[in-house]
């Protein structure tokens, strides 16, 4: 990614998700979904509603959630430190964004 940048200048960002606990149990995601429905109508609208809540309660999508693995915070930090040095950290709620300039 650094040989890809305008030698000139640039900017690498790379965010991600971050957490000290391990991939939630699905029914976390249910019960987000459940949560979610009544504020996504008046948000939304009731169709969009309705096909939010269907695809947040998909097999599939629930079995992509279920395979997620989450760096913890300190980790993300190590890892993209070592291979960015100099880059700063942007911490937004959940996630993490490394920022390296060229």
């Amino acid at each position: 990614m650094k040989r890809l940048l305008n030698p000139n200048g640039g900017n690498i960002l790379i965010s991600d998700i971050v957490s000290e606990v391990e991939t939630p149990a699905t029914i976390g995601y249910l019960i987000g979904a459940i949560r979610d429905f009544i504020p996504d109508i008046f948000r939304h609208g009731y169709s969009i509603a309705v096909r939010l809540f269907r695809f947040r309660t998909s097999r599939p999508w629930l079995h992509h959630l279920a395979s997620d693995r989450f760096l913890p915070e300190q980790k993300f930090r190590e890892i993209y430190g070592r291979y960015f040095p100099g880059c700063s950290f942007v911490k937004r709620g959940i996630a993490v964004t490394m920022i390296w300039r060229n």
